[in-house]
């Protein structure tokens, strides 16, 4: 079993941290990892969701970057790191699950996740743009994880979905 202890996170600096983690293994060896400047969720956001923890957070999580050897399986590409609440994980990763032949992210989520559904449906509608090159594909992704995105926030929210677009 793996087991994370947070030895410590320093907010002196405003609007980020600085945070020192163990990992301990299975096997005895520990991992020490220390992130410098990581983002802070701790004021609210301009939604007005509540996103403030004291979890650490991937903020990225989707097939490929994961990596699996044996019964272990590995998170990768810590690029996007921050503190925060853990609900923001799960919802940033239900579109990418979905696409994947997943279950639809309603399955997982109710009325008070609307501020953090909404919020992942505004990020692939808008990240990217312009796209960084164009031979990325980090765009298409993005465009990819929006179709079930959008309508589910929608639905959150009490709107009506959007009639879907021909490919």
């Amino acid at each position: 079993m793996l087991k994370v202890t947070v030895v410590g996170i320093d907010r002196s600096g405003v609007g980020s941290s600085h945070a020192v983690y163990v990992v301990d293994l299975e096997d005895g060896r520990r991992c020490v990892a220390r992130f410098a400047n990581l983002p802070s969720t701790t004021s609210p956001s301009k939604s007005g969701a509540d996103v403030s923890g004291e979890s650490f957070l991937h903020f990225d999580v989707r097939s490929d970057n994961l990596c699996f050897d044996g019964p272990r399986s590995l998170l990768v590409d810590w690029n996007l790191a921050a503190i925060g609440k853990p609900r923001i994980e799960l919802i940033g990763w239900l579109p990418s699950l979905s696409v994947e032949a997943g279950p639809p992210p309603d399955q997982f989520t109710g009325p008070d996740d609307a501020p953090f559904a909404v919020i992942t449906a505004g990020h692939f509608a808008f990240a990217g743009l312009p796209p960084s090159s164009p031979t990325s594909r980090a765009r298409i992704s993005q465009l990819t994880q929006l179709k079930p995105s959008l309508p589910w926030a929608c639905r959150l929210v009490g709107l009506d979905p959007p009639d879907p677009v021909a490919p």
